[in-house]
């Protein structure tokens, strides 16, 4: 039931026609008009994890190391489809996404290019994939996400532990975690 409830979320952003594979022709909002951005954007990171059994954690490094935004879409240099959304979304995945979200692969795109949430279940699910396609290794089933070639797959393992690194670093400097570090 969670599924069809985000599977409707998810494409109800609406999808206007759009050359293939392009930016948003405007600023893309995170959140829909009426909802707190922050609250939204955990929400969104929430349930995608739920849904496909990822750590809500992961999910952020993901899209920290990715670096992508919203609207945009960022051409691959060696001839590849490009990758779609804050967490980078490759676009050879539209097919798929559109038979599992029940719409067109155009219709698709728009959701992964504009709609946060679409964008993080269509991460998390892939994620999801990566992570059981290498059942004795968690974190080579996590770097499949990005390549199964070892060079790119261990670089990529380096740049999200280089991000919890970073994310660790700025709690620490918070007032509220030191404080509650001092507790333990």
């Amino acid at each position: 039931m969670i599924r069809h409830a985000l599977a409707a979320l998810l494409l109800s952003a609406g999808a206007a026609a759009a050359q293939p594979y392009s930016n948003a022709p405007g600023p893309v909002p995170v959140a829909p008009p009426g909802y707190d951005p922050a609250a939204y954007v955990a929400g969104c990171i929430t349930a995608a994890g739920a849904v496909h059994r990822i750590p809500a954690s992961l999910l952020v490094l993901i899209m920290r190391v990715e670096n992508g935004r919203l609207g945009r879409v960022t051409p691959n240099a060696s001839g590849a489809p490009p990758d779609v959304g804050p967490a980078q979304v490759n676009a050879m995945w539209l097919r798929r996404l559109a038979q599992r979200w029940q719409t067109t692969p155009a219709e698709a795109f728009i959701a992964l290019r504009d709609n946060l949430c679409a964008n993080l279940e269509a991460a998390a699910w892939i994620l999801r994939d990566a992570i059981d396609s290498a059942p004795d290794d968690f974190w080579k089933g996590v770097a499949h996400y990005h390549s199964r070639t070892p060079h790119f797959r261990d670089r990529y393992l380096r740049l999200l532990r280089d991000q919890a690194m970073v994310l660790l670093e700025q709690a620490r400097r918070r007032p509220e975690t030191a404080a509650m570090a001092r507790a333990d």
